[in-house]
Parts: structure tokens; C-alpha cells; sequence
């Protein structure tokens, strides 16, 4: 299996469309960033939508996991492996460790963006508790794995790189269309982008006041990190993990390798 984590590794340093796009990412984050900070405090930024969190992380799944597990399947490198000896289990499994851990490791970067640029030029702010904020952006790293193992699994039913990363841009750009049609699954831990919205979702208040210059509103929020929050997103997230791992062994040996 060493030869083949070593062929998967080449593959991605020389993989520019992964460089390209996870650059174009933070530089894209970062400049939403900036528009809708509209002069207010990072932790504001996160009380009136943190989708941005996780939207573009969502991306970048998509790109890292098409190009580890797909890329090389049109060059017959998956038939080349097995004829050389090399097992269907040596093939799946090296290809779903690279690329979950490699997408993950990815997504979870590019979610600090906002935090990291907004403390940076705009400051935190009084409308969050940033320590609580952290906590619960920390275990984005779990369900950042069930969502890559859920794209490795659809990798090897599609086989094709570039279905994968137009998937994962699909992906991320409806998410907050689909946050706002089914609303009510917005504290589900069973599907990933829910879980994304979960973590991120703030009880919120508002209070107003009147001066000199009109009405003044002010809005804060409640970010406590409950019991149920951290065990209900590692658990299910690793379960789903080990789950879709399981599927996409079942269909990947069921399947023809060209």
C-alpha cells in the first residue's frame, strides 16, 4: 500500500486545479468577507449568517476528492495497480484515506478564513463569546469528514474529476437555498451541511433605543457549546464516516475497473 499512497501523493502536488482552487478560495473569502463586515465586528459577521464558513469548505471537498480518487482512473492506473498485485482493498482504501483526510484538512483551513481575516482587520467584537465561536468551529473538522467520506463514495460511482469538483461547487453554492427551504432540519446532525448550520446557529436578541439620530438597534447572541452539540457531532459524524466507507467499498467492488 506504501507504493500506492506514494502514487496518490504525487498525483496531488502536481495537481494545479486543486492549487488554483483552494487559492481562489481564501482570496474569495476574504473578500466576502470584507463586503458584508460593512464596518461592524467579526463576531457580528457570525450573529447575522456564518454560512460563509462553511459554503466555500464545501467546495474545496469536492475539488480535493475528485482529483485523489478520479483523476488517474481515465489514465487505466486503476486497472495497472491491479494487475500489478495490488488488491481492490489497497486501492479503495488508500484512496479514501488520502482523500478524506486531505479534503478535510482542506475545508477546515479555508473555514477559519473569515475568523482569521475579521480579527485581523476588523476585531472580534461583544456580540459572541469568541471562545465558545471557536469551540464549536473546531468540531467542523468531524462532519468535514462524513462529507468527504459521502463525496469519496460518489467518486467511485461517477469516476470522473471533474463531475466531482462541479459537484462540490453545486454543493456549496445551494447550501444556503437549502438551509432556508427545510429550516426545520436545521439542528440535524444526520446530514452534514445541517450540521455545518448547527454549530453555527446563535440564539439570537435584539434590543432597541432611541437617540438623537433615530432608533438604534443592537443584536447579540448566545453561543454556548452544549453537551449534546460536541457528542452529537462526533459520534454521528464517525459513524457516518465509517458508514459511507463501507458503501463505497460495497460499490467499488461490485464495479468494472477500466
Amino acid at each position: 500500500m506504501k507504493n500506492t499512497f506514494r502514487s496518490i501523493v504525487y498525483v496531488i502536488t502536481r495537481s494545479k486545479l486543486l492549487i488554483i482552487s483552494f487559492i481562489s478560495l481564501v482570496i474569495l473569502m476574504a473578500v466576502i468577507t470584507g463586503a458584508n463586515m460593512a464596518g461592524g465586528s467579526t463576531s457580528g459577521l457570525y450573529l447575522g449568517g456564518a454560512s460563509i464558513s462553511f459554503m466555500f469548505p464545501i467546495v474545496i471537498v469536492g475539488v480535493a476528492v475528485g482529483i485523489v480518487c478520479c483523476s488517474d482512473m481515465k489514465d487505466k492506473v486503476s486497472n495497472y495497480e491491479i494487475l500489478s498485485g495490488h488488491s481492490r482493498e489497497e486501492f479503495y482504501f488508500a484512496r479514501f484515506i488520502c482523500a478524506v483526510v486531505l479534503a478535510s484538512v482542506l475545508g477546515f483551513i479555508l473555514s477559519f478564513i473569515p475568523m482569521i481575516y475579521g480579527n485581523l482587520f476588523y476585531g472580534w467584537g461583544d456580540k459572541l463569546i469568541f471562545s465558545e465561536v471557536l469551540i464549536r468551529q473546531l468540531l467542523f473538522i468531524f462532519p468535514l469528514l462524513r462529507l468527504s467520506a459521502f463525496f469519496v463514495c460518489v467518486s467511485f460511482v461517477v469516476r470522473n474529476d471533474l463531475i466531482m469538483t462541479a459537484a462540490g461547487f453545486a454543493m456549496g453554492l445551494i447550501t444556503p437555498i437549502m438551509l432556508s427551504l427545510f429550516s426545520e432540519a436545521s439542528d440535524s446532525f444526520f446530514i452534514s451541511i445541517y450540521n455545518f448550520n448547527y454549530l453555527m446557529d446563535f440564539n439570537k436578541w435584539e434590543i432597541y433605543n432611541v437617540a438623537s439620530d433615530g432608533i438604534v438597534k443592537y443584536m447579540t447572541g448566545v453561543s454556548t457549546v452544549t453537551p449534546e452539540m460536541v457528542t452529537g457531532t462526533i459520534l454521528i459524524s464517525l459513524f457516518m464516516t465509517v458508514v459511507y466507507m463501507l458503501l463505497g467499498y460495497g460499490l467499488f467492488r461490485r464495479s468494472d475497473i477500466e
